[in-house]
């Protein structure tokens, strides 16, 4: 039984290490981005990433099988890139509401 428990912490743990290395620049640039710090002094994105990392840990067990940051494209919001080259169509709801506003 320990030897189990023993299996399953180190393969959790070389999961979550294998996560964070490829997610960690993107998630300490986002951390940038949000603390507004320059990107080479970032003491409070560091921090917050840190948190951010303990959490995802601590909840490893139930999200390890998601990976929020390789969302398909049909889930793009309008507008935004497919990563093939083209972009989604827009939705035209905001030109009728504009249009709609403008007249008399």
């Amino acid at each position: 039984m320990r030897d189990r428990q023993a299996s399953r912490a180190a393969r959790r743990a070389r999961e979550f290490e294998a996560f964070v290395a490829g997610a960690a620049g993107r998630l300490l640039h986002t951390a940038t981005l949000l603390t507004a710090e320059a990107p080479d002094a970032n003491p409070r994105a560091r921090r917050l990433l840190t948190l951010a990392l303990a959490h995802t840990y601590a909840g490893w067990d139930r999200l390890h099988g998601e990976d929020p940051t390789s969302a398909p494209a049909s889930t793009s919001p309008p507008g935004s890139s497919t990563g093939r080259g083209t972009t989604t169509a827009p939705s035209a709801a905001p030109g009728r509401i504009r249009a709609a506003r403008s007249r008399p």
